[in-house]
């Protein structure tokens, strides 16, 4: 507590949310805990022995009461079927086939009365004129409540748009009545960011460079083509598409490198100022994302310590970045993207240095650099690999290479991203430009590509428990101790955790491949049937209409959640009434869930 009070405080305001994310409680309840830990706070203080301990009980509480505040203040109307709805846009999402999706503000229902506003997901042909931030919308519309999810390997997505705040669905089947109204300065914003990506879209840059412009410095990825979202995603480089730490530390850098070219080194505290100014307006301009959030907060904390001629410390940036967030808005500590981003952070502090002093120490500047972008990208993803698998069930070694080549030019593609879209904005069409840029993102995408068509060394449909997740932090966190001091303790407690998580994984493995499940899957019209025996899935359906929607939101989700070892797909088309002759077995009649 002495040395990363502040870390402890986060890590306890941490254990807070989580409480009672998973107990239900009254408000008698929590007013009850506040009380009881205020009581220990004055009594810890008394005692100084105890005051980091009751500090850190006493934020706990805090934790534990504003995630209540989040989850009582969240309401489910009851509305469902056809209304006419007045509404106006908050956030544009990634589009379909045939719709565009947008998050919208429920203002006004004809013959309803549900209390007002009510934030709705919302669908509309893309036949339809796009959405701005200027006016207010008028039209019929399907409204309906969020459906729960109806088996346990589906993602829960009502509570994943309810800790957005998000209650409803919408589909708006004609056209749209529009009137213009008064915006207030977050609007205004949130306009000029909108139209500045319709500018790019205007540009005679090609499809996946102006995608890829959007993507990298607007945080605007919801019309990039479903195939380069997965060359990123298989070689393990989709964070460069995501605003992150990485981004705004560049552009930070960049900045302040200017400003230092211009003023020289005597304007070297104006230029940190100026530079933090120009990150945060940027925040601000893009939407300001938790990973944005958190970035922008740790390299204000740390060079406000070197404004102040003190050493800046990268846990207590951390941990202070971590903790504003979470007192605004504790649900985003459910966010996959704030999960990631302090972890790889963190990974970066535990393990940067020890590998670093691994290696063979060299004098040029090129090989430093490339020794300080391996060392980081091994411990951004070392430690984050148990929650990638966790989450996203796949991985490619691939990744360490296609970062170790890409990363060093990401640096560069980011300044000239972000100088093309200051030229868009106020130039608008400059061919030489374009040409250049079309050219530098066409090559890269290439690149990508290829390591993301290397399939012998990716790895999907990995099954990952939360206990296993711990097992592999537990390991990751004798790994510092491991490299720099090379004891005997610290490599006996590495082997025995990973001999433990591979006890572990196996049992689970085995448990799975001795349970057998008969299951009816239906997807919007489609069905298909499942058949678990000897660790085994056969998928029954029509191959025909096997589209990447079933595979992903069917398929993939099953055979992971069930820790099937291997499966299959076999033709034959299902209908009610219909019977399954199975491979080795006699026939089972199929019957609704």
């Amino acid at each position: 507590m002495n040395r990363q009070p502040l870390l402890v405080l986060f890590a306890a305001l941490i254990i807070g949310i989580l409480l009672r994310d998973n107990v239900s409680v009254t408000d008698g309840i929590v007013a009850i805990v506040l009380c009881c830990a205020v009581a220990v706070l004055l009594l810890g203080f008394q005692r100084r022995r105890y005051a980091g301990l009751s500090l850190a009980v006493f934020f706990i509480s805090i934790g534990f009461a504003l995630q209540h505040l989040q989850v009582f203040s969240f309401r489910e109307p009851e509305i469902s079927g056809r209304h006419r709805i007045q509404f106006v846009m908050e956030k544009k999402l990634n589009s379909n086939e045939k719709n565009r999706r947008y998050i919208a503000r429920i203002v006004a229902v004809e013959s309803s009365a549900i209390k007002l506003p009510v934030n709705t997901v919302i669908s509309i042909p893309k036949d339809i004129a796009p959405l701005d931030f200027e006016h207010v919308y008028a039209a019929e519309a399907f409204v309906n409540p969020v459906t729960e999810r109806k088996n346990d390997y589906q993602f829960d997505y009502k509570k994943y748009l309810s800790r957005r705040n998000v209650a409803l669905q919408s589909y708006i089947p004609g056209e749209l009545q529009s009137l213009p109204r008064e915006t207030t300065l977050a609007e205004k914003i949130k306009q000029l960011r909108l139209e500045t990506l319709q500018k790019i879209d205007n540009t005679s840059l090609r499809k996946n460079s102006r995608e890829f412009i959007k993507g990298i410095i607007l945080a605007d990825r919801t019309e990039m083509d479903a195939e380069v979202t997965r060359d990123f995603t298989r070689s393990g480089l989709v964070h460069l598409l995501a605003i992150s730490g990485t981004h705004m530390a560049v552009i930070f850098g960049f900045v302040m490198l200017v400003l230092k070219l211009l003023f020289g080194y005597r304007f070297r505290k104006p230029a940190i100022l100026l530079s933090l100014l120009f990150i945060w307006c940027f925040a601000i301009f893009i939407d300001y994302g938790s990973s944005v959030m958190r970035s922008c907060l740790m390299i204000t904390a740390y060079y406000a310590a070197v404004l102040l001629n003190r050493k800046p410390d990268l846990l207590h940036a951390l941990s202070l970045a971590g903790l504003i967030i979470l007192f605004v808005n504790p649900q985003q500590l459910f966010d996959v993207g704030f999960q990631l981003s302090f972890l790889a952070v963190f990974g970066i502090y535990w393990l940067n240095q020890p590998l670093t002093d691994l290696l063979p120490k060299f004098r040029g500047k090129a090989a430093r650099l490339l020794v300080g972008v391996f060392t980081v990208t091994m411990s951004a993803q070392i430690i984050t690999l148990p929650l990638v698998l966790y989450y996203f069930h796949q991985f490619s070694l691939i990744s360490f290479v296609a970062n170790l080549v890409v990363i060093p030019a990401a640096e560069l593609l980011i300044v000239f991203s972000l100088l093309m879209t200051f030229v868009i904005a106020i130039l608008g069409n400059v061919d030489v430009l374009n040409v250049l840029y079309d050219q530098t993102i066409t090559h890269t995408l290439k690149l990508i590509h290829f390591f993301a068509d290397v399939d012998s060394v990716f790895f999907d449909n990995i099954s990952m428990s939360m206990v296993e997740v711990l097992l592999l932090f537990s390991a990751i966190a004798f790994l510092r101790p491991l490299l720099k001091r090379k004891r005997l303790r610290s490599a006996i407690g590495f082997v025995a955790v990973m001999c433990l998580f591979t006890i572990t994984r196996l049992s689970l493995d085995y448990f799975s491949s001795t349970q057998e499940e008969f299951r009816i899957h239906k997807f919007y019209k489609e069905q298909w049937v499942s058949v678990r025996q000897h660790g085994k899935v056969d998928f029954y359906g029509d191959t025909t209409k096997l589209t990447p929607k079933v595979y992903g939101f069917v398929i993939q989700p099953y055979v992971t959640k069930r820790r099937a070892g291997a499966y299959r797909i076999i033709h034959q088309p299902i209908s009610e009434g219909a019977t399954i002759r199975l491979r080795g077995t006699g026939k089972l009649p199929v019957t609704e869930d």
